[in-house]
This record gives structure tokens, sequence and C-alpha cells, in this order.
């Protein structure tokens, strides 16, 4: 049976299904700019559903604007609902979430896109999930279990912060309120947006933190370590641990003429010692990702020393010791004066290292040997929905090579073979998991 599915997992299916995809907001340069709830979000989300009811799937919509599309199982539900019910009038007529669904064995992850985006960051995992539905159809597989591919919403929080509010408001139901409550930079709530789409979508509503036996998110790397080795698949052992800091310096505008460098609270000059400081650090810590992302400056004048400065530092690592030290650092560093210039420390967010299960690690391996495809266990440095899932049900993440190391870019690229590959080994595991009738 398994050899039967991976003769039907189709390279020409997914390129297509693949191209699709990218036309919902399409960019010139072959990127895409499908940010979250805009109208390419929502005509790509429209698609999908149709795709899905055309291999045979149910689609299900929840509060916060997670897509879910189900293939039955032997196991499935008595509460399963037609793809599209009668359209109601606003998002408080629909009928009351659905109850008692039959625990799916998940994959998926997110179509919405940076504002210069790639092709495939978070796609091909929708249409790695959606083509093993179609190859469990042409070989004629049930399944004990139902199989769910995932649309998580607003995975990559360029429009709406933070970053997976869709998988975090699934996961913690009670943050739903204030999640829905984010908004982009023209005022626009996510709230409404999400109200929007379900009257647009009106699909059988979906209860938060239900209806998962446990998820599988398959994801191109970004990163140049499978490449650079040479392997066609990473088994991901879970995500590094993460801080974000900014740091402030509050001194004296003057100006930049007539003030000799004695006698300046020269705001930036303390942050960049700090910044000079961390950056020697990072050289002396193996795999200590240390990212200065922002600067301001203020009052932002070539002829004005600044008397206020602040930056934001990304900090990650697996061992929180390692993040735990270049918090001290910092610290310490802006527990005293610094060239005439007060100091603060405010840490935006903390996030532990995620670790995934590891049996379903065992399974995807298991799966790429009967392939004989070679496997790379690796930690991932980017965030996923697949780090807030694994605290709802059993996870795992499988990874594909990128081409340079390079995404959140129009560049962005996976050959087909691979992303192929990637795909089987995807749909011989959730057969393995989800058995069959």
């Amino acid at each position: 049976m398994h050899e039967l599915l991976d003769r039907c997992v189709s390279q020409l299916r997914l390129a297509r299904l693949i191209e699709a995809l990218s036309r919902f907001g399409a960019r010139e340069d072959g990127g895409v700019d499908r940010q979250a709830m805009g109208e390419a979000d929502i005509a790509a989300r429209e698609f999908l559903v149709d795709r899905a009811a055309a291999l045979g799937c149910t689609a299900m919509l929840d509060e916060s604007g997670n897509l879910f599309l189900r293939r039955a199982g032997v196991a499935a539900s008595a509460a399963a609902a037609p793809a599209r019910p009668a359209p109601s009038s606003s998002i408080d007529a629909v009928a009351p979430p659905l109850t008692g669904l039959a625990p799916a064995v998940a994959t998926g992850s997110h179509v919405d896109s940076q504002p210069a985006g790639g092709r495939l960051d978070g796609a091909w995992g929708i249409c790695a999930g959606l083509e093993a539905i179609a190859a469990l159809n042409e070989a004629g597989i049930v399944t004990r279990d139902p199989i769910e591919v995932i649309v998580w919403a607003n995975e990559e929080g360029c429009r709406f912060a933070p970053g997976s509010l869709g998988a975090q408001a699934f996961v913690e139901p009670a943050r739903l309120p204030a999640l829905l409550d984010a908004r982009d930079r023209d005022g626009v709530r996510y709230g409404d947006c999400v109200a929007a789409l379900h009257r647009r979508m009106p699909l059988p509503p979906r209860a938060p933190g239900s209806g998962l036996k446990l998820f599988i998110e398959a994801h191109i790397e970004q990163g140049p370590v499978l490449e650079q080795r040479e392997v066609p698949i990473g088994i991901v052992s879970g995500v590094q641990g993460v801080r974000w800091l900014r740091i402030a310096a509050q001194g004296q505008a003057a100006h930049a003429g007539t003030t000799p460098l004695a006698f300046r609270r020269d705001a930036m000059r303390a942050c960049v010692e700090l910044m000079q400081r961390l950056y020697g650090h990072a050289e002396q810590v193996p795999q200590l990702r240390l990212t200065v992302g922002s600067i301001d400056v203020a009052p932002g004048s070539i002829n004005t020393v600044p008397g206020d400065a602040a930056f934001t530092l990304d900090l990650r690592h697996a061992d929180a010791a390692q993040l735990d030290a270049c918090e001290r650092l910092v610290g310490e560093y802006c527990s005293s004066s610094r060239h005439g210039c007060r100091m603060t420390v405010e840490r935006l967010m903390a996030l532990p290292t995620t670790r995934f299960d590891a049996g379903l690690q065992q399974s995807l391996r298991a799966s790429a040997s009967e392939l004989g495809l070679p496997t790379l266990d690796m930690l991932s440095g980017a965030f996923h929905d697949a780090l807030h899932v694994a605290r709802l049900c059993p996870t795992a993440m499988l990874f594909v090579p990128s081409r340079d190391g390079l995404s959140h870019n129009p560049a962005e690229h996976t050959d087909i073979e691979l992303l192929h590959a990637g795909t089987r080994v995807l749909a011989q595991t959730l057969l393995r998991l989800a058995g069959t009738a």
C-alpha cells in the first residue's frame, strides 16, 4: 500500500498546484505579495477550498481565520459538515462551532507572505498536504483517522503582529480577544478582517483547540544547511530559543560642529559601543545568532549630536544559558551611565527552545529511509506555526533545501525534484500515522 501511494504522488500535479497558488499576489519579479487578510490572501484561500472540495474534502473556518481542509477517515464524526453551508449575513449568525470532531492527523502551514516574499514559504507545506490527499485518493486508500490540511492565519506577522497569530489563538483561546484587536499600520483591526472573511467564506465554524491528534508541518528550510550538506530531507528536532530586547540611550542633542567629543552626551555612541561588545561576544559563542534589526536616532539630523538612540536585538540559541549570558551582558552595560547617557533595556519577547515529538521525528525518518532519501537532524532557526501547535498536541516538522539558503525574497527557490521528495515523505508519514481502514 505504501508503494502504491508513493507511485501516486505526482511531481507534475504538485508543480501545477504551486504555480497556481503563486498567481495570487504575484509580483513581476517572480515573488508574491500576499499579506494576511488582504485580497490576495483571501482569494488564495477560496482557491484552496475549491481545490480541496474537488478532492472530496470539507472545509471549516475558526474565529481567528484559520482554515481547515478535512479528508474523512473511518473515524469521521457525525459532526462533519458540507464545505459550503448557506451564507450568513454576519459572523455572529453562523452556527455554533463544530464539536465532537474525530481527532485528525494534520499537516499544513500558511499562505500569507512577506510584502516581497517567495512562492514557497509556507505555501509548499499547503500544496504538499493537498498533494498527499490527492495521492491517497488516486491510490484508493481509506485511512482510519481523518487527515487535515491546515492553513494557519497571519503567520508572517508583517501586517498584523504578532506572527503566527492564528496558531496562537487556536492553541490558547483565552488570548483570542486580545489577538483579534491587533491592528495594521493603517489602523485596520484584525478581528474586523476575520469577520469579513467569514461573511465572504461562510464555512462551518471550527472550535479552537479541537480536532487535532497530531501535526506535521512541511516547510522549506529558509537556510543553507541542507543544500551545503547535499541532504534532501531535514528532520526538525525543534525551534531554538529566542529573546527580543530593545535598548535605549538618553543623552542630549547638541551642535555637531561646536561640541567637543569630551563634552558630548552622544546617545548613538553609547549604543554603538554596546553593539560592538555584543558582536564580539557572539563571535566567541558557537551557534549564537545575534541581530541588530532596527535603529532609531533622534533628532536625526546630519549636523546634530543624537540626544536619543535605540536599537532592537534578536538573540537565538538552543541553550537558554547562552541567551541568559548575552542578556546579562546587556543588563550590566545598561546599569550605569555610558558616555553621559542613561541606558535602559526592555525585554520584548522570550521563547524557550521548543522540542518536537520524538516519535513523530522517528516516523519521518522511517518514511524517508524507506524511500531511500537521506536525512539530517536539525534545529529550526526560524519561527513556524508548529512552534505553537507543539503545546497542544504531538508536533514535528520536515525541511527541504532552499537554494543559497534564501527566503523572504522573490528569488526564493527549491528544485521541484526536492519539493516532490519532501511531499513523498510527508504522504508516507501521514498514511503511517493515520492508519488504514
